[in-house]
């Protein structure tokens, strides 16, 4: 509607007589005059208020045009600025505020607080309607409303589904793919026979095959025939069972372009529908239509407007120049590849990989932006392209102006040969390009080591003065690490740590023995203590001034001591050798009162587990009761590490050794610390206590514990 137009249509104004009436009733509290001007309908609606203070000018214009089917308002207050408005006559805000609209059933019974002073019938007659008044403009706004948005989803949806009609059939051979290949959760199901089942179901196979094993429900096998890996299941317990949600995608040409469709498939096994004809769920996704002028549309099976499922337009959806990965991996449909390849898709490397990283259309995008993807994908360095694929800024890396892949890599074409040769990935790339901009080789080897380490340059190394001998350097943190048992880059750290020390203690980090230790790991130890040792002096002071039974028991525990080539275990010999454990592991065997008070009580005490090479660098620190039975074992950070599992047969052997010189009466007193033990963890789980910090976090605390325990076996020493 134009507004200029509306303007110069006559308005309607108060008359002595609405005046009157709105002072002599005060139900009345919105009363409105209307009349035909133009093909127009023009409600001038009054407030009581204004009528009483005597403006004679409308509060609300209510134009409507019934040709157009649309409406708009003049909202005009006395003294302020005028605004036009779309809202439905029920909702501006004096009307809405008295209008109910239940009074137009009962009105005879209710008081009016709305009424249509004059042109009652000019409105009924010009909307068609046999409601009166407000309920009739109400109905009619009501239906051109809804006429209005009709006409807009209609026009919005046209050219999606002049696109959806582009869209080909789905292949048979794709949906047997997806069937067989895309939903890689395969069953064997048998029936349950007397002397074992002799075949059974395949449901890769989709045939019977000859079983050569002995089949349990639920146990994993591989099918004889074609080989998967696959789950027996007993026909009779089928209940139901379901798979996994797997995704696939198919490349299909359409008119000036290509589309993109992506699919999820699942099965379900029923018992009454019978493992031969699983229920198959199949559904498209997401349809992304690349168009030869460049322009790329996706579409959605999604809920419209929460009326209706239907494809649906994203818009303004740019597809992913960076690609960061999901968990779900998607399998791309390759039996119509002839046909693409010399198409659209002739220069790309898609069809290169087995399984793609990513969605085809974000590998396409990105493949566009880095031609480094491309020409590693087809010489089949996956894992260096792949890697490109994911880090946010790939230019760190690769020299987009260049067209020669080494030249593009910042390297030559021999280091090239020598990243194939490495399966090399991005890690390997930062090396080699450093041993260019250096200007010298390394060998292969240092540099998968150094790698696979987490290390990335030279950078990684500043903590040392130059120059940087990396050769010297790596040969150095090898020894190291198979001393300590220390991967290279916590090796790497140690030293960092140690050389930062020395410095602040006023070594002279210059002379060799003190930069690059025989031992790195107890060097660091040993500086630790230096730098600590003022503070762990003074905490154990004070502990055995609360604990003063503690030290004197002390010795007496290094009867239990022990060790082998590999390992020994060693008591403490005061508090000072606990608070030193602590402090160095960093948790909290020192600082926690109910670790003295066992020892006091004799209930559990605190040994040392150390590598027999590294035998005054703390590793583990033990929690052992009286019995023999080992409550905790804690490393660094008050954690486990995978390096502990190899030490756990000689712990079993150093516990039998501890049963066998334990005393008659520490023998009883292991009866009650097992005993302690068992009421405390009941304790804890009754008061369902967590814990609070570190990888552990969320979890019970008497589940942790129980989980670390290591029972000695005292019937083997009877």
């Amino acid at each position: 509607m134009q507004k200029e137009k509306l303007k110069k249509l006559d308005l309607l104004y108060a008359t002595p007589k609405m005046i009157r009436k709105a002072t002599e009733n005060e139900d009345i509290k919105i009363t409105a005059k209307c009349h035909v001007q133009n093909g127009i309908l023009v409600i001038c609606v009054f407030y009581r208020d204004d009528l009483l203070e005597g403006i004679k000018e409308p509060l609300y214009v209510i134009y409507i045009d019934k040709k157009e089917g649309k409406w708009v308002n003049l909202i005009a207050p006395k003294g302020q600025e005028k605004k036009w408005s779309t809202a439905k006559a029920m909702n501006l805000g004096k009307i809405g505020t008295y209008y109910n609209f239940y009074t137009w059933y009962w009105y005879k019974e209710k008081k009016k607080e709305c009424a249509i002073e004059s042109g009652a019938r000019i409105l009924q007659k010009y909307l068609n309607t046999e409601h009166k008044e407000w309920q009739a403009i109400e109905e009619w706004q009501d239906k051109a409303r809804k006429s209005e948005i009709e006409r807009k989803e209609i026009a919005e949806q046209r050219p999606w589904d002049q696109d959806m009609e582009l869209i080909p059939e789905i292949p048979e051979a794709f949906k047997k793919w997806m069937t067989k290949e895309v939903v890689s959760e395969y069953f064997i199901f048998y029936h349950y026979q007397r002397g074992g089942a002799k075949e059974a179901y395949c449901s890769h196979c989709q045939k019977m095959v000859p079983i050569r094993d002995v089949p349990h429900h639920n146990r994993v096998s591989k099918c004889p025939v074609c080989g998967r890996r696959a789950t027996y299941k007993a026909d009779t317990r089928l209940n139901p069972i379901k798979t996994l949600y797997y995704h696939g995608e198919i490349i299909q040409k359409i008119k000036d372009g290509i589309v993109i469709r992506t699919f999820g498939e699942r099965h379900y096994y029923k018992q009454n529908y019978g493992y031969e004809n699983p229920v198959i769920d199949l559904n498209e996704d997401t349809r992304i239509m690349l168009m030869d002028d460049g322009r790329v549309k996706k579409y959605d099976y999604t809920l419209y407007k929460n009326k209706i499922t239907r494809w649906c337009q994203e818009k303004g959806y740019v597809p992913e120049k960076v690609t960061y990965y999901t968990q779900r991996s998607i399998k791309l449909y390759r039996k119509n590849m002839t046909t693409l390849k010399k198409g659209k898709l002739k220069n790309s490397s898609v069809w290169m990989w087995e399984i793609l990283p990513t969605s085809v259309t974000s590998y396409l995008a990105v493949e566009k932006c880095n031609p480094a993807i491309e020409k590693l994908a087809k010489i089949k360095m996956f894992n260096l392209a792949q890697d490109l694929m994911g880090v946010y800024n790939p230019y760190d890396y690769v020299n987009k102006k260049e067209t020669e892949l080494d030249k593009i890599l910042k390297i030559d074409n021999a280091r090239l040969k020598r990243l194939k040769a490495m399966n090399g990935r991005i890690k390997h790339l930062m090396w080699l390009q450093t041993e260019k901009l250096v200007n010298t080789t390394w060998p292969d080897q240092m540099i998968d080591d150094l790698a696979n380490a987490g290390l990335k340059g030279l950078n990684d190394f500043g903590y040392l003065d130059p120059p940087i001998n990396v050769v010297m350097i790596w040969n150095y943190m090898k020894k190291q690490s198979a001393l300590s048992g220390d991967n290279l880059y916590q090796v790497n750290s140690t030293w960092r740590d140690y050389l930062a020390m020395a410095e602040q203690l006023k070594f002279n980090t210059k002379i060799k023995k003190i930069w690059k230790p025989k031992n790195l790991k107890a060097a660091h130890t040993e500086m630790v203590d230096l730098s600590m040792h003022g503070e762990m002096k003074k905490e154990a002071k004070a502990l055995e001034k609360k604990w003063k039974k503690v030290n004197g028991f002390l010795p007496d525990l290094e009867k239990f001591n022990y060790s082998d080539k590999d390992y020994l275990v060693r008591a403490p010999k005061d508090i000072l050798d606990i608070v030193r454990e602590g402090r160095i592991l960093t948790h909290c065997v020192h600082n926690c009162d109910f670790y003295y008070d066992r020892i006091q009580k004799h209930e559990a005490y605190i040994f040392f587990l150390r590598r027999a090479k590294a035998p005054d660098t703390p590793w583990y620190t033990l929690e052992v009761e009286a019995s023999g039975n080992i409550r905790q074992k804690r490393t660094t950070g008050d954690n486990q590490e995978a390096d502990l599992d190899e030490a756990i047969k000689f712990l079993k052997k150093w516990q039998q050794i501890f049963i066998k010189r334990m005393t008659a009466e520490e023998k009883e007193l292991g009866i009650k610390a097992d005993q302690a033990r068992k009421e405390e963890y009941a304790k804890l789980r009754e008061e369902g206590k967590k814990v609070w910090h570190g990888k552990l976090a969320g979890k019970l605390l008497a589940d942790v514990l129980e989980a670390d325990f290591l029972a000695a076996d005292l019937e083997e020493d009877k």
